[in-house]
């Protein structure tokens, strides 16, 4: 692969792995350190960076760069706002700025809600639109501007098809997607995404 996109000029970096450690089988950090190896070797001049759902790994600590697929709000029964301390605990662990390589809250665009916001079941029915706006609008004012972050990463620009799902009243989808599988409904979060990349006047 990495021979075969050298040239490419839109792959900033190489990925070595993402979300590792989630099976009885633990990876090899001497194979990952060779990977590792080999990918600079053919190519010195990008960096190779991983993405981790786990803390306290050996296999945090292999790659030039990391980024970690986190979720407060959503599948912890955590705030949004704790994206601050999940930030602060894994740059910690692994001593460098850190990415956040996944994030977001799942949304139905025939769900919705009034009133006080209540986390749903990530796995269940009820996927209300305003609670995955809710979650981006607050990880992002946690995330902006903060020193120890190269970068975040949403979860995800289309709702996506996923074989065993069954949550948001729909089956087997992803529902995380700022737009709907079709690629024809935009929900709200979109558009609050879309404001904040667009410069101000």
């Amino acid at each position: 692969m990495v021979c075969q996109l050298y040239n490419h000029p839109s792959v900033a970096w190489w990925g070595l792995f993402n979300e590792l450690g989630t099976r009885p089988m633990p990876p090899s950090d001497e194979k990952l350190a060779h990977l590792q190896a080999v990918v600079k070797e053919i190519d010195p001049n990008r960096l190779v960076v991983s993405a981790s759902c786990r803390m306290q790994e050996s296999f945090n600590l292999v790659t030039e760069q990391i980024g970690f697929n986190t979720y407060p709000g959503w599948y912890h029964p955590t705030p949004p706002s704790e994206m601050k301390v999940n930030i602060e605990k894994r740059s910690a662990e692994v001593g460098k700025r850190i990415a956040i390589s996944e994030y977001g809250a799942g949304a139905n665009i025939g769900h919705h809600t009034e009133g006080a916001l209540v986390q749903p079941e990530p796995r269940g029915p009820f996927h209300p639109e305003e609670y995955q706006a809710y979650v981006h609008e607050e990880e992002w004012a946690t995330m902006r501007d903060n020193p120890l972050l190269w970068g975040t990463f949403i979860w995800n620009m289309f709702d996506f098809a996923c074989q065993g799902r069954k949550e948001g009243n729909i089956l087997a989808l992803n529902d995380k997607g700022m737009v709907t599988h079709d690629r024809r409904i935009k929900k709200d979060a979109f558009f609050f995404i879309k404001r904040i990349g667009t410069p101000s006047r």
